[in-house]
């Protein structure tokens, strides 16, 4: 099992933050920016996407939720539940390209973002200090001020960071 901090060192003092990628494929109906939030599509809205049986060999393939992503859902069901990344390049929809789902980034965040803000998911592929949903799954830490909406943020799209108080 892995963890989002290492328990033993790292290259050197303090903290060793670990990071995460993997390729997944664009089923958001759109190209999807470099440093923009995507969610992992376990619940199988597009149609593309099939995890297949349980158990057998078609439940990780190519068209299973854990290859494909999505834009965030900020509605029902609550948000704490799913599993986001971080878009590092520009991908075209229905294009495969990498996904990081935990480390540090630079990251698409909602303006006046500042370092130490707890970060969710909004509807615009940007973390934002609150996407107004009550127990939304903070993914983010921002490490500095944004610029022009980019910063670099601590990400972990899978534990995430607590939940986001009721706004």
């Amino acid at each position: 099992m892995s963890s989002l901090f290492a328990a033993t060192g790292g290259p050197g003092d303090g903290l060793f933050f670990a990071g995460y990628t993997c390729q997944a494929t664009n089923r958001s109906g759109a190209a999807t920016g470099a440093g923009e939030v995507v969610m992992f599509d376990l619940a199988q809205s597009a149609t593309e996407v099939d995890n297949g049986t349980p158990g057998s060999s078609d439940s990780d393939g190519n068209n299973s939720g854990y290859n494909n992503y999505i834009d965030p859902a900020i509605t029902s069901p609550a948000v704490k539940h799913y599993i986001y990344g971080i878009a590092l390049e520009a991908i075209a929809d229905n294009a495969t390209g990498p996904v990081l789902v935990k480390g540090r980034v630079v990251a698409a965040v909602a303006a006046a973002t500042v370092a130490g803000t707890a970060l969710v998911a909004n509807a615009d592929g940007e973390m934002d200090v609150t996407a107004g949903t009550a127990d939304a799954k903070v993914i983010a830490i921002a490490e500095e001020a944004d610029v022009s909406n980019l910063a670099s943020v601590l990400f972990d799209g899978v534990h995430g960071f607590g939940a986001d108080v009721a706004t």
